[in-house]
């Protein structure tokens, strides 16, 4: 779900629309995951340094739909 929301630049509607999910519950587990991973995902390094460690997984690690 991160992934997902990362691609879709930390857009609430757009990656819950792909994922299927209604947008407060991907607001949920992202700030869960942020606050597990110990990182401010209102740094866009932040944000960049996941998306290219969840794209180095590949799609069956990273929990995409791709």
């Amino acid at each position: 779900m991160l992934h997902c929301w990362l691609l879709h630049h930390g857009r609430w509607d757009g990656a819950a629309r792909e994922l299927g999910l209604h947008r407060n519950t991907v607001r949920r587990v992202v700030g869960t995951a942020a606050r597990v991973l110990q990182v401010d995902l209102d740094d866009a390094r932040h944000r960049a340094d996941l998306l290219a460690a969840l794209d180095a997984l590949g799609p069956e690690n990273s929990g995409s739909r791709d």
